[in-house]
């Protein structure tokens, strides 16, 4: 399985675990794991170490925003029904989402480049 696969699964994975969390339809939000660019004053990069978890609505209602807040725990529980389930029938396989947890190597790092990247595109 490459990282791009882990990707996508851990993203179907978040939008899947928040849609039946906090109530909200499956169609208002989305995710993404691939083909994803910042926009810093006009410009456009493309980026490939990210997940993306946004709402979907015009406009956005912040229905997204409880996972951001609760990031941390969020992927502590997918690891930890990982490592319940059996094989096959966890949302993202064993080890999978532990790479991302809290006590992950850099995952201080990931949450305050994902709070950077968040504060320049209000900025825009």
């Amino acid at each position: 399985m490459t990282d791009g696969d882990k990707k996508r699964q851990l993203a179907n994975a978040l939008h899947d675990l928040a849609v039946r969390e906090y109530s909200i339809m499956p169609q208002d939000i989305g995710s993404a794991a691939t083909n994803v660019a910042l926009v810093t004053n006009g410009h456009r990069r493309a980026v490939s170490d990210v997940i993306v978890i946004y709402d979907a609505t015009y406009g956005g209602l912040r229905l997204t925003e409880r996972v951001f807040e609760e990031l941390d725990a969020l992927i502590n529980r997918l690891e930890r029904s990982s490592e319940l389930s059996s094989e096959g029938n966890s949302l993202v396989p064993a080890g999978v989402a532990g790479h991302y947890a809290s006590g992950s190597t850099n995952s201080n790092q990931r949450r305050k480049t994902i709070s950077q990247r968040s504060w320049e595109a209000e900025r825009m």
